[in-house]
């Protein structure tokens, strides 16, 4: 189905100021992956089941909070993913747009998600929590990704107002709900001065912007506070008891 028409850019949501998604890889896609006729997947053998597998994960994960899916999307792994950004103005002189190589993305316009297999090598400062990139935390990433399309395919046209932010939010959370237990513990071990968000507002584009890292954590922490699932659907559905619209914090334009 198509999705609607959202704005907002951030390392796992391709949107918005990112105006270029280039994708290189040497695979070819497979119609028809995982047994569903609107699903395709780009990658070895290895990981066309990976991905199978972890969309099998997350479409129950939703499911069991009540909620229908029909999977359309088209995953990629990707030897390098690069964005680009449009540059900021300086003076009267015209900028180059700054590109920047990111682990993965989700394009709600295409409904394809992009992750950097973890068979190849991604520069340290783009590796999630400091992990090493590896075939595990490739896939915690496709998580996240995946959690993004099914997230556009429960709000459909008829959404309820949930800001960019949230949607991250969102992703964290499940993302971090459904990782393996050992390496939750080693991002969480990462993070000991972590802690869940103190209240609903602290949810907001500048602690999203300030430390990605953190505020995944902080994510999880405070949904799981929450309710967890429960919360989650609230979320989906509207009924939170406070507000998700996305807002803007020192907006300087």
């Amino acid at each position: 189905m198509r999705r609607p028409a959202r704005s907002g850019a951030s390392r796992g949501w391709c949107a918005g100021l990112i105006v270029l998604l280039l994708a290189l890889t040497t695979a070819r896609p497979a119609a028809a992956a995982c047994g569903l006729a609107g699903v395709s997947v780009s990658g070895s053998a290895e990981e066309v089941a990976e991905a199978c597998d972890v969309l099998a994960e997350v479409t129950g994960y939703f499911r069991a909070l009540g909620f229908s899916l029909e999977p359309e999307v088209t995953v990629v792994f990707a030897d390098r993913i690069e964005i680009e950004l449009p540059a900021e103005p300086s003076g009267t002189e015209p900028s180059a747009a700054v590109r920047a190589q990111i682990s993965g993305c989700y394009d709600f316009r295409q409904d394809r998600v992009c992750v950097v297999s973890g068979h190849r090598d991604l520069p340290h400062d783009r590796q999630p929590w400091g992990l090493d990139w590896s075939p595990p935390v490739a896939r915690s990433i496709l998580t996240h990704e995946l959690v993004h399309a099914a997230v556009s395919d429960i709000l459909g046209p008829q959404t309820p107002d949930l800001g960019m932010v949230w949607h991250e939010f969102i992703a964290y959370a499940v993302q971090f709900h459904l990782m393996p237990p050992a390496l939750r513990a080693e991002v969480l071990a990462r993070h000991p001065e972590a802690t869940a968000f103190a209240a609903p507002e602290r949810v907001n584009p500048m602690s999203y912007a300030l430390d990605p890292d953190a505020f995944a954590v902080a994510a999880f922490l405070f949904a799981e506070e929450q309710g967890g699932g429960a919360f989650i659907r609230q979320l989906l559905t509207g009924s939170a008891p406070f507000s998700t619209d996305e807002f803007q914090l020192l907006w300087t334009e």
